[in-house]
């Protein structure tokens, strides 16, 4: 999806492709705290002040949280 004007798209769709290829490595890198566990991260959650791990997921192989 460009115009005429020469703008660029950005691929989001490749992107995010990629970053599940790296999930374990990205995730431990944004958070250095959490733990891999089958498919999934499991790590604090950063909008709060957790103290245990668990309520916050990252599904390595869909890039989907909870």
């Amino acid at each position: 999806m460009g115009s005429s004007m020469g703008e660029k798209t950005v691929p989001f769709e490749a992107i995010a492709a990629l970053a599940v290829l790296r999930s374990h490595e990205i995730l431990g890198r944004w958070l250095p705290n959490g733990t891999p566990r089958a498919h999934e991260w499991v790590a604090l959650n950063p909008t709060r002040a957790d103290r245990h791990l668990g309520s916050f997921r990252i599904n390595t192989r869909t890039g989907r949280w909870a």
